[in-house]
């Protein structure tokens, strides 16, 4: 029976500009900050979080950083331990990830978009990627329509084998939920400076074990106006 993986530190990404939501929740409010039902939807990811046993968590702020500061210690969980990794420019995912690297000891680390959650055990993800020795692992879901997402279809030993654009048919598929289990030797190798994850590093290492783990069940983006305004309904049934 495989072991029991400890539970890693948690980076969380919530240092974009969530450009198509500002309409709706005003200029000086960060995406990962926007009410649901009067509660901030990072408050509810570290709640979720918690409930799953992580305590340590660094959030990679850019900008608006000084409102996370302002106001995170106010609604994290107690018990929870919350560190700020702040980038001067835009460094995209991957950039922010690369310059949040050295406040992680733990190997591998939990990295999150900050402005999505899913119904996935991040215990099993953890476990799953420690039994297949993998340089990254990335949490999928199946929705019914994927067409602004994007698609991952997976060789049969659950190795990525592609990303698929979007496209303009509804249809089925599997999508990035947005959680990542990455070694430290995949951390190590990230450069310096501005990058997408998704876009410039893991289409380049599917021959060298980027896995997908597919998960059944909810999720939510809130990045577009449609999506944020199905979040408090969502979040009356998540993990249910």
């Amino acid at each position: 029976m495989p072991t029991r993986t400890e539970l890693p530190t948690v980076m969380i990404l919530v240092g974009g500009l969530g450009t198509r939501l500002r309409a709706v929740i005003g200029e000086n409010v960060p995406k990962p900050l926007a009410p649901i039902d009067g509660e901030p939807f990072l408050k509810r990811l570290l709640t979720w979080l918690f409930d799953q046993g992580f305590r340590d968590v660094v959030l990679l702020t850019g900008h608006l950083a000084e409102e996370f500061e302002n106001q995170v210690a106010a609604f994290c969980p107690e018990g929870m331990s919350v560190r700020f990794s702040v980038e001067e420019t835009p460094l995209g995912t991957g950039g922010a990830i690369a310059n949040a690297r050295t406040m992680v000891t733990t190997d591998p680390v939990l990295v999150l978009n900050g402005d999505s959650v899913a119904s996935v055990t991040l215990q099993a993800l953890i476990d799953f990627h420690a039994d297949s020795q993998a340089l990254a692992t990335l949490a999928l879901v199946a929705v019914p329509d994927a067409s602004r997402f994007g698609t991952v279809t997976l060789t049969p030993d659950s190795k990525v084998a592609s990303f698929i654009e979007k496209q303009d048919e509804n249809r089925k598929g599997l999508i990035n939920a947005g959680m990542y289990v990455l070694s430290t030797d995949f951390m190590n190798s990230l450069p310096e400076g501005a990058f997408s994850i998704e876009r410039d590093v893991f289409p380049n290492l599917l021959e060298k074990g980027v896995f997908g783990m597919a998960f059944e069940g909810q999720f939510i983006d809130i990045g577009t106006p449609e999506s944020y305004s199905e979040a408090a309904n969502f979040f009356q049934e998540f993990g249910k």
